[in-house]
C-alpha cells in the first residue's frame, strides 16, 4: 500500500451531500424539536459557529443552565419537608438531563445520517484506488456506494451508519470543563422578569448547590469526550502499516484540534522525508490550518500541494519536484 487518503466531511460536502452540523440544526428544528429543545436548555446554541462547531461545542455547557437548575433545585432547609436527599436534587436533575440528552444525540445523528440525500456518481479521480487505503473520519458510505471501494481498504474511524457505533464528541476532560465552568462568575439566568429575579435572589444563596451542580454537568459533559487515545490503540496494527506509504492525500479534512492526534499518530511511522501530500483547501482558514499543522511538526512544505478538490480530476498522478 503506497498511498494513503485521509477523508473528512468536506469531501460528502463536495460531493453535494448535506451533511454539515448546520444541516443536521435544520434537521432537528423540522423533525425532532424536542431535543433540538433540550440542546437549547444546556447550551448556549445561537449563532452559526455554535452549529458549525458542534461536535466541540457539547463540552460548553450554559452557565445559565447551571444557575438555573442550582435555582429551582436549591433545598429549603427551613421547611418541615426537608430531608438529606435534597441536597442532592439539583445534581440528580443534571444526570436526568444530561444523559438523556446524550442518548438522543446519538438516535436522532443516525435518523438524521440515514436520511442523507446520497452522491449518485464520482465526481473526482482517485489515484491508484485500487492499491490505496482509505481513512474517513464520515459516517456515510460514499467511498463504498459511489466509487466502489472494498471494505477492506477502509476505516471509518468514528464508526459507519448501520453497521457501527457512531463516535460523536469533543476534546475537553471532565477536569477541564469543571475548571472552565468554576471560573465562571454566579449570575443570574437571563431573560427573568423583575419579580422572578427578586426570589432568584432571595433563594440562590447555598453556593454549595451550585457548586454539585457544576460537577455533575462537568461529569455528564465528560462523558461526551471523544476518547481518541482508545481509538488510536485499538488500530494500532493499522498506523503501522503505513511505513511504506509514499503519498498522502487528505480531501476536505479540517485539521481540528480533536482530530489532530490521529495525524500525530501517522507520523510516527511515515518516513517524512520522502512522503508527498496533496490537501485539499476551501477557504483561507484552512489554508491556515494547513500552514500551522506543516510549521507545528516542522514538515518540509515543499513535499505539500495545497488543491481544489476538484483539480484531481486535471492530473493523472502526483508528483513534486524538489529541484524546481
Amino acid at each position: 500500500m503506497k498511498i494513503l487518503y485521509i477523508i473528512g466531511n468536506g469531501f460528502d460536502i463536495c460531493h453535494g451531500i448535506n451533511s454539515k452540523y448546520s444541516d443536521y440544526h435544520e434537521w432537528l428544528v423540522k423533525n425532532d424539536n424536542s431535543i433540538y429543545e433540550k440542546l437549547c436548555a444546556i447550551y448556549d446554541t445561537y449563532g452559526y459557529e455554535w452549529w458549525n462547531n458542534f461536535e466541540q461545542s457539547l463540552s460548553k455547557v450554559s452557565f445559565d443552565y447551571i444557575n438555573k437548575t442550582s435555582s429551582e433545585n436549591a433545598p429549603v432547609y427551613g421547611s418541615d419537608d426537608f430531608n438529606d436527599a435534597d441536597n442532592h436534587r439539583a445534581s440528580v436533575q443534571v444526570e436526568l438531563d444530561m444523559q438523556n440528552l446524550l442518548d438522543s444525540i446519538k438516535l436522532s445523528m443516525e435518523s438524521w445520517i440515514n436520511g442523507l440525500n446520497k452522491a449518485n456518481k464520482e465526481k473526482l479521480r482517485i489515484e491508484g484506488k485500487d492499491h490505496s487505503f482509505f481513512i474517513t473520519f464520515n459516517y456515510t458510505k460514499t467511498l463504498e456506494e459511489v466509487y466502489n471501494i472494498p471494505k477492506g481498504q477502509i476505516c471509518h474511524i468514528h464508526g459507519c451508519i448501520n453497521e457501527s457505533d457512531l463516535i460523536v464528541g469533543h476534546g475537553k476532560t471532565s477536569e477541564e470543563i469543571y475548571n472552565t465552568l468554576k471560573g465562571r462568575e454566579k449570575l443570574p439566568p437571563k431573560g427573568l422578569t423583575d419579580a422572578v429575579l427578586e426570589e432568584w435572589m432571595d433563594c440562590f444563596t447555598d453556593d454549595s448547590t451550585i457548586q454539585n451542580v457544576i460537577e455533575a454537568s462537568s461529569a455528564y459533559a465528560g462523558k461526551m469526550r471523544k476518547k481518541v487515545e482508545d481509538i488510536i490503540v485499538l488500530h494500532h496494527k493499522m498506523f503501522e502499516t503505513f511505513k511504506n506509504v509514499e503519498k498522502i492525500y487528505i480531501l476536505g479534512f479540517s485539521f481540528s484540534p480533536i482530530d489532530l492526534p490521529y495525524m500525530e499518530e501517522i507520523l510516527k511511522y511515515i518516513n517524512k522525508d520522502r512522503v508527498i501530500w496533496a490537501v485539499s483547501s476551501y477557504s483561507s482558514h484552512d489554508n491556515r490550518a494547513i500552514s500551522d499543522f506543516i510549521n507545528k511538526y516542522s514538515l518540509d512544505n515543499r513535499l505539500w500541494r495545497i488543491i481544489k478538490m476538484e483539480t484531481l480530476n486535471e492530473c493523472k498522478e502526483l508528483k513534486i519536484d524538489l529541484k524546481m
